[in-house]
């Protein structure tokens, strides 16, 4: 299944772009919608946040992965930023990295240039069946996993909502950057 949505430059957006990944993948487990929910929510953030065009949320899925893009036409290449603790924002990035299985950046195929930030969920492993909460004991967990868990290892939104989205990139954009997936 291959399915794809356009969403204009506006914060409710990534309200729609996660909604859209909801219902798109409802047939799956809980724990893997809430790794999804929380990635989408991070890609469209960081499009809304840093560019002045809409994007487009594609998912494509199958029997052993799910596959989650947010194409735009801003510039750039987005990074996982290196942050102290005390950090408030841009941590998004770190997050598509630790929660997913292989996740990258490309060029976009599109006349007005722009880039695609893509994921991978490899439906296998077992971390995806159990969600967030399944990840690492809070004992364990690094201060920034900590701001986003909530109760019950839920997304904390409020924590999310509170957050300031101030207009400038602040740094997020240098090298493309992959990862493979995990042995």
């Amino acid at each position: 299944m291959i399915v794809a949505r356009r969403f204009p430059n506006r914060r409710d957006a990534v309200k729609g772009a996660r909604t859209f990944a909801l219902e798109t993948l409802a047939a799956y487990p809980s724990g893997v919608l809430e790794v999804v929910e929380l990635l989408v929510s991070e890609l469209a953030s960081n499009s809304v946040r840093h560019t002045n065009s809409g994007f487009e949320v594609r998912i494509s899925s199958d029997a052993s992965r799910i596959r989650v893009s947010v194409t735009d036409n801003g510039g750039g290449e987005p990074r996982v930023q290196e942050l102290g603790p005390s950090a408030i924002s841009g941590r998004g990035l770190a997050l598509v990295q630790e929660l997913s299985d292989s996740w990258g950046v490309s060029p976009s195929r599109s006349l007005n240039g722009g880039k695609t930030v893509w994921l991978e969920l490899h439906l296998a492993d077992p971390r995806h069946r159990h969600g967030l909460a399944a990840r690492r004991p809070a004992s364990e967990a690094h201060p920034a996993e900590l701001r986003v868990a909530g109760r019950h290892g839920q997304p904390n939104r409020s924590a999310r909502a509170r957050r300031s989205r101030p207009n400038s990139c602040g740094g997020c954009h240098g090298p493309a950057r992959s990862r493979s997936a995990r042995s």
